[in-house]
């Protein structure tokens, strides 16, 4: 259990703080539509579970990155994923108490 606690509070949970599913993927991968692609099956498991997306095609991904693309504020890939270091990285420090 305390290994389950900390894989979310210490890893995954400071993501999720600042990047919601594709915002992971587009970190996962070179870019979301890549990760998309490469991830389908995976991907389409978790739209399932959620009752939201039976399958995708390449019309889905692109309309998926368009709409993505906004989210990240003008911010290329790696700015992005620099963005997001940054931001765990406050977190961190945030939680240990060495920022106000």
């Amino acid at each position: 259990m305390e290994g389950v606690e900390k894989a979310l509070t210490e890893g995954l949970g400071l993501r999720w703080a600042f990047q919601g599913p594709y915002g992971v993927e587009e970190l996962n991968s070179a870019d979301l539509g890549e990760g998309l692609r490469k991830y389908k099956a995976y991907m389409l498991e978790g739209f399932r579970n959620l009752g939201t997306v039976e399958d995708y095609d390449d019309e889905f991904v692109q309309g998926a990155v368009a709409a993505f693309r906004p989210l990240m504020e003008g911010r290329e890939h790696d700015e992005y994923l620099a963005w997001r270091d940054q931001m765990i990285m406050r977190t961190r420090m945030l939680k240990e108490g060495g920022a106000e």
